[in-house]
């Protein structure tokens, strides 16, 4: 079940960057001065957006099926949402640059194959919208993890402690409620 779950993470996270072509696509489109052709520009747009959260959303069903872990004893705990968003601005501007669907798909599948070697494929920006944070933490025996937690920002490692985490990795967890205030 982790490989599927790897797998649908990898593709979660990285249908942003078919979505910015596809509405790049879209609005460089020859126009006419049609009132139905612009809505159905707009309409694209949003089902293309939606999609991503979406399949995100899903995601979100699956966690019930990985191992949940008590992850007790954290050393530290750092914010890391901000790390990760070159890498996201750097599918977007790739995404720019591609002029055709072909080159997009070849573009796409590597992307979507380092994202899933490489481990990154938790972090996906849609969570960001839904409310959770990602932070490396170090355990107790020095181990670096990385948490993803839904609510506000955490500010002190003790908050950790009674949450209950999913695996999504050897590394990797996430906690599917808000954390208690």
């Amino acid at each position: 079940m982790n490989k599927f779950y790897k797998f649908l993470l990898t593709i979660s996270s990285t249908l942003w960057f078919l979505a910015i072509w596809v509405v790049w696509y879209i609005f460089n489109l020859p126009k006419c001065e049609s009132f139905k052709f612009e809505i159905s520009i707009w309409l694209g747009c949003l089902i293309t957006v939606v999609v991503p959260v979406f399949f995100s959303l899903v995601l979100k069903i699956f966690i019930r099926f990985l191992s949940k872990e008590d992850i007790k004893n954290v050393q530290s705990c750092n914010l890391a949402d901000n790390e990760f968003l070159p890498v996201y601005l750097g599918y977007f501007f790739v995404a720019l640059g591609i002029d055709n669907w072909k080159l997009l798909i070849v573009v796409y599948v590597l992307i979507l194959i380092f994202t899933f070697v490489s481990n990154t494929q938790y972090f996906n920006p849609t969570y960001l919208i839904f409310g959770y944070h990602t932070y490396h933490a170090e355990t107790e025996q020095g181990t670096q993890i990385i948490l993803i937690i839904k609510g506000k920002i955490i500010r002190n490692k003790n908050e950790i402690k009674n949450m209950k985490f999913y695996r999504l990795n050897d590394t990797t967890y996430i906690s599917r409620k808000v954390r208690e205030d």
